[in-house]
């Protein structure tokens, strides 16, 4: 699954399913996607951690 921001729009790469559950969740943080395209990276990568 990839997601690509763009200043314009987003793209994102991936099985149905996977891209389906990805709309959810960025749903959940996000109320239009101008918003999420404008918030910083950091912000729309909640969903991965680093594990040290």
């Amino acid at each position: 699954m990839k997601v690509y921001i763009q200043p314009n729009g987003v793209t994102m790469v991936g099985k149905p399913k996977q891209i389906q559950l990805m709309l959810k969740h960025y749903m959940n943080h996000y109320e239009t996607i101008e918003e999420w395209i404008q918030a910083p990276s950091i912000r729309t990568k909640s969903h991965l951690r680093l594990i040290q």
